[in-house]
């Protein structure tokens, strides 16, 4: 759950300096019911392996006892005040899901790409904004540049050529150059210049609830996703989410 704080203590790369660790306890339509987990020293790949061990050890065949979910749950998630968090598809139906995508889908195309756009766009401002969702933080974010005019709807019948999947922390100029690459080998092979999705320019900044409510969906609308991997990719639960919505519906 991010926490609305940037954490000094914690490194860049280390997930911890924006996000507590939680389990969801509840869902309901709308909003769904997080607890924290509040022994910070263990992390959730030792309490798998400490909840197997419990459960062999007390499932013995000395006592023949079996442990269940809601005691494990106990054990490692302490009781503690319910934090109630909006889901993010606000309950929609997936018809609903699909014509909001319809609508707000958009790409860059490469002439209007600029190094700039990768530096600016990784402000704290606009990564606030992300986070939070905050129709404040966005409007301030916007202020960076007009993503209206650097970004155009998609025609119908038209693909996307690359989505951009990548993390905000890393090293801009070495992702613009290694978009710059792809643009060259896309313009030699099929004669004109790639189209892409970039959150920053393509996500309504004016309403980027509703953006990330259909990300799956703009995800699949791209004949390819680019991975731009860097030092920190793997650990931003963005990118992980981006290559899950990939490998989920296109298995």
């Amino acid at each position: 759950l991010h926490h609305g704080r940037d954490d000094p203590r914690y490194l860049r790369s280390d997930p911890r300096r924006n996000f507590e660790e939680c389990t969801v306890v509840k869902i309901r339509p709308t909003m769904f019911a997080v607890a924290g987990i509040t022994n910070r020293a263990t992390s959730r790949w030792n309490q798998k392996s400490i909840i197997r061990r419990s459960v062999k050890s007390v499932g013995s065949e000395e006592t023949g006892s079996t442990i269940t979910g809601s005691v494990l749950t106990r054990m490692f998630f302490p009781a503690e005040p319910l934090r109630w968090v909006n889901r993010i598809d606000g309950g929609a139906s997936s018809s609903e899901l699909l014509k909001t995508a319809r609508r707000a889908l958009r790409c860059v195309e490469w002439r209007n790409f600029k190094e700039t756009l990768m530096t600016q766009a990784g402000s704290p401002v606009w990564l606030q904004a992300v986070c939070s969702m905050d129709a404040a933080d966005s409007q301030h974010s916007s202020e960076l540049w007009n993503w209206k005019t650097v970004s155009r709807p998609v025609a119908a019948g038209e693909h996307v050529d690359f989505f951009i999947s990548h993390s905000w922390h890393d090293d801009a100029q070495v992702k613009f150059r290694m978009l710059q690459n792809e643009a060259a080998l896309f313009d030699r092979k099929f004669g004109r210049h790639p189209t892409f999705w970039l959150d920053c320019v393509c996500i309504d900044q004016d309403s980027i609830r509703d953006g990330l409510r259909v990300l799956p969906i703009f995800v699949m609308a791209s004949r390819k996703v680019l991975v731009l991997f860097g030092d920190t990719y793997i650990n931003r639960l963005w990118c992980v989410w981006e290559l899950f919505i990939l490998f989920a519906f296109d298995s």
